[in-house]
């Protein structure tokens, strides 16, 4: 058996590959989520604060400092698997 699916579906479009371009609202319920909130605890919070409060939960990658960072050892390893 065949399987059928119109042209219409099989052609990308700009908006799947950003599916929330200009959904303000489903950002902020997903990173209320993965900050583990419920939706009561979303509520206290204005869209102004909210938004701070995930830049300071979710710190920018690259202000992060790896230079701390440094290649593990022959005794590392003998230390994690002993």
């Amino acid at each position: 058996m065949a399987f059928f699916a119109p042209p219409s579906l099989l052609q990308k479009s700009k908006k799947q590959s950003k599916p929330f371009e200009g959904r303000m609202d489903l950002l902020i319920l997903a990173n209320a989520k993965k900050m583990g909130m419920s939706f009561d605890e979303l509520a206290l919070f204005r869209v102004r604060d909210f938004l701070e409060f995930t830049e300071i939960y979710f710190p920018d990658l690259e202000s992060q400092n790896t230079e701390q960072i440094r290649p593990a050892t022959q005794d590392d390893i003998d230390r994690l698997l002993m």
